[in-house]
């Protein structure tokens, strides 16, 4: 997965895990219980968040082992999702992904543009005469990690570096 979108997926993902959840109980609460859908939506709001308020009618078997299996799954996907924010924040991904995407929406408005492949010593040079000379520049520069591993693995730690350097004014 991708540094810099990996930390995004894996928060929608959480995300959507929490809504499938919130559905479930919905659903779970409506057949299992018989509530109507304003009753259901209630229970399951008090029990994924936990405010601890009594239930609307005294529970059966069933619906106590129900209610039981959400709040362990939703604590379970809550834990995950915040341990996934944290992650994304104090990793910096935030900034990154801000970055990455602030380029290729620049990108995206130029035209007669140069794309400069590879940024070493060469790549930079060239890079940099360019952009002297009033020239657009996009440098991409890739990096794969781990020459000795399989190419599945190699692809999956491989990332793509995108920079812009805009016209210089004389």
């Amino acid at each position: 997965m991708n540094n810099e979108t990996g930390g995004v997926k894996q928060i929608v993902v959480s995300l959507f895990l929490l809504l499938t959840v919130f559905v479930i109980g919905i659903v779970g609460y409506s057949i299992i219980e018989g509530y109507n859908p304003i009753d259901s939506f209630f229970m399951i709001m008090i029990t994924i968040s936990t405010v601890g308020y009594s239930t609307l009618t005294d529970l059966t078997q069933a619906g106590k082992v129900f209610t039981s299996l959400i709040i362990l799954a939703s604590i379970t996907i809550v834990v995950y999702a915040v341990s996934n924010i944290t992650a994304f924040l104090v990793e910096g991904r935030v900034n990154k992904f801000i970055r990455r995407r602030r380029i290729l929406k620049t990108i995206q408005k130029l035209d007669n543009h140069y794309i400069v492949i590879g940024a070493g010593d060469l790549g930079s040079t060239i890079a940099h005469e360019m952009s002297m000379r009033n020239n657009d520049v996009v440098v991409v520069k890739g990096t794969k990690k781990g020459s000795g591993i399989s190419q599945q693995k190699r692809e999956e730690n491989s990332s793509i570096s995108l920079a812009m350097l805009p016209r210089k004014r004389l």
